[in-house]
């Protein structure tokens, strides 16, 4: 599926549909467009920020190149990231 030009300035929060209730729930009054980790990201620059749970799900639905620059946003207790986030 392609994500249109449309959502120009919005977040993208890469997640899988189960999950992304939660996403739904906290952001009811300003919801981010929510991709499927198997889905495709066409224009990536149409977002302001694209967060994901992982580096590798930035990469297989927006590309490496942008995948390449995403940073820890968040994590664990351990420090290990849960959270990555990118700027288009």
């Amino acid at each position: 599926t392609l994500i249109c030009d449309a959502l120009k300035g919005t977040l993208a929060v890469i997640i899988a549909d189960y999950d992304a209730l939660d996403v739904r729930f906290l952001d009811a009054a300003n919801p981010p467009t929510i991709v499927g980790p198997t889905q495709h990201i066409a224009n990536a620059a149409v977002f302001s920020l694209i967060v994901a749970r992982s580096r590798a799900d930035i990469a297989r639905t927006a590309g490496s190149s942008i995948a390449a620059r995403a940073t820890a946003a968040a994590v664990d207790p351990r420090g290990n990231p849960v959270v990555w986030e990118v700027v288009p």
